[in-house]
């Protein structure tokens, strides 16, 4: 029988104590180790329809981030006729719904194979965090494949640029300028799984400084200018005649949320323009609060998915039904956007555009007097 990544998990990390139930948001099954109790017979319906104590602990974790783990000590519940006590993690991401189900150690109420529990020494990791640390070791991995591969693509962009100058025939030209576009493409979603596995990690680190918020958006317009005008996509700006000269904040983790949204705006949008906008929302005695805004006039995104956008690796569908582009630049954007202190969301509508709009407090810089 062919083994899966499950299987794995549980032949090198868990000791018959912890079973890991995998469902989907609405609560399918998905895989589980069974290492409890048998699921094989539970999978027609909702796991919340056989567990409602698992329902109700999803409406617990509906504030919490994706990614996070809560634990929720000595659950009891009724799976098919027997009386469980135990203790259970939860965790969410964009697509499924992550339940640990451990025996308690202090006192187990669900007896199988306690005395293979009873000699686990008190000393070692639980089976949970050696979980964790081993996923905390795939993602180091993978940081580090990805650096590598970072620095033959950069020479594949760069050659294939230089490559522009020496093919004058339509055909060649059609080629490169498809080898370009994917490799860019690679490279763009490369930059952003990066930054999600470090992210993954630790914590995003952010630095104070005296910067211009109008120098930030001009660099950003001269960075997007060879798109804008290779998809005849204007970009126009318009600022706040208030907007602070100097703000003490993170200009870069500024820019790389607008590169993002800018970014998507030009993905998503085959004729019209994009408007980047940026004005004082409100200042207090040390803080001002600037507000920004990506608006375009593309193909828009359906009511019912708005509230998924900002979700890593939701995919968006173009008009024709198609999935195109994955969502980790607007996950990113979200978590640098709150990290700050500051808030974003989305006003779209099918055919007609989109626009996001976020919030950030930065320190007040006095102006020296005359």
């Amino acid at each position: 029988m062919k083994t899966t990544p499950i299987d794995n998990i549980k032949l090198q990390f868990i000791a018959p104590k912890l079973q890991v139930l995998i469902c989907s948001l609405n609560g399918f099954i998905v895989e589980s180790c069974d290492t409890l109790f048998s699921t094989e017979n539970y999978r027609e319906k909702s796991i919340f329809e056989y567990i409602p104590l698992l329902k109700n602990l999803v409406k617990e974790m509906q504030h919490i981030s994706d990614g996070i783990t809560k634990k929720f000590p000595k659950q009891s519940f009724q799976f098919n006729n027997e009386t469980y006590q135990l203790n259970v993690y939860v965790q969410k991401t964009s697509t499924n719904w992550y339940f640990y189900l451990e025996k308690d150690k202090q006192n187990p109420a669900y007896t199988i194979n306690d005395k293979t529990a009873a000699s686990s020494s008190g000393n070692s990791l639980s089976e949970l965090d050696q979980l964790r640390k081993q996923m905390e070791i795939h993602q180091q991995f993978f940081a580090q494949i990805a650096h590598d591969i970072k620095l033959p693509l950069t020479e594949i962009i760069g050659n294939t640029f230089l490559l522009q100058h020496f093919v004058h025939d339509a055909k060649g030209k059609q080629y490169l300028k498809t080898l370009a576009d994917a490799t860019r493409g690679l490279d763009n979603m490369l930059n952003d799984l990066l930054q999600l596995s470090r992210n993954q990690l630790s914590h995003f680190k952010f630095n104070d400084q005296y910067f211009s918020p109008k120098t930030v958006l001009d660099s950003l317009l001269t960075s997007f200018a060879f798109k804008s005008q290779q998809k005849n996509i204007p970009i126009e700006l318009h600022t706040d005649p208030q907007l602070p000269e100097n703000v003490n904040g993170d200009p870069m983790r500024l820019s790389q949320i607008l590169y993002n949204l800018i970014d998507n705006a030009l993905k998503f949008t085959s004729k019209g323009k994009i408007m980047l906008n940026a004005q004082v929302q409100k200042n207090t005695a040390d803080k001002c609060y600037l507000e920004f805004s990506v608006k375009d006039t593309g193909m828009g995104i359906p009511a019912e998915n708005l509230q998924s956008i900002f979700e890593t690796f939701k995919q968006l569908q173009n008009l024709s039904g198609a999935q195109s582009g994955y969502g980790i630049g607007l996950s990113i954007v979200k978590q640098l956007v709150e990290l700050q202190g500051g808030s974003i969301h989305a006003n779209s509508q099918p055919n007609k555009g989109s626009e996001f709009v976020f919030c950030l407090p930065y320190k007040s810089v006095a102006v020296p007097s005359a």
